[in-house]
C-alpha cells in the first residue's frame, strides 16, 4: 500500500496530511483511514456534512490541507511534499499558486474538454453545441 511507504519515510503519522478528492473514484478519507490505522495520527478533515458535493466528497479538503500544511512547515521549517493521483493535484497546485496554462476555448470545444481540474465530472454526456 502506498500509506506503508509514506510511514516508512516520515518520522510519524502526524508529519502527514491526508485529503480527500472530490471525484467519485478517489479514495475517501475513511477508506484510507481503514487501509492504515496508523494514519488515525495523522492531520485531516471529516468531511462536513452539509458541505458535501454532489459525491458526497468534501470539496474543499484539498485546498484546506494544503494550506494547513504549508503553514505548518513553514511554522516548524520543514520542507512540504506533495503527492498524490491526478484526482487532486490540479487544486493543489492551484493552492499553492501554480498557475497552469489552459487550452484556448477553441482547442477545448474541438476536444470536447474544458474542464479547469480533475474535481470536474467527466463524461457526464453535457456537451455544449456550439452555434452554427
Amino acid at each position: 500500500y502506498c500509506t506503508k511507504i509514506l510511514l516508512d519515510h516520515v518520522s510519524s503519522p502526524d508529519k502527514l496530511h491526508l485529503v480527500e478528492a472530490s471525484h467519485p473514484r478517489a479514495a475517501s478519507i475513511a477508506s484510507i483511514l481503514e487501509a492504515n490505522p496508523k494514519l488515525l495520527e495523522s492531520h485531516y478533515d471529516a468531511p462536513p456534512e452539509g458541505e458535501l458535493n454532489k459525491n458526497g466528497r468534501d470539496a474543499s479538503s484539498v485546498s484546506k490541507q494544503v494550506r494547513q500544511a504549508l503553514e505548518l512547515a513553514a511554522t516548524n521549517g520543514e520542507l512540504l511534499v506533495v503527492c498524490g493521483s491526478v484526482f487532486i493535484m490540479a487544486d493543489a497546485r492551484e493552492e499553492l499558486g501554480i498557475v497552469e496554462p489552459r487550452d484556448s476555448a477553441v482547442i477545448a470545444e474541438v476536444a470536447g474538454a474544458g474542464l479547469r481540474s480533475s474535481q470536474e465530472n467527466f463524461g457526464d454526456g453535457k456537451t455544449k453545441a456550439s452555434p452554427r
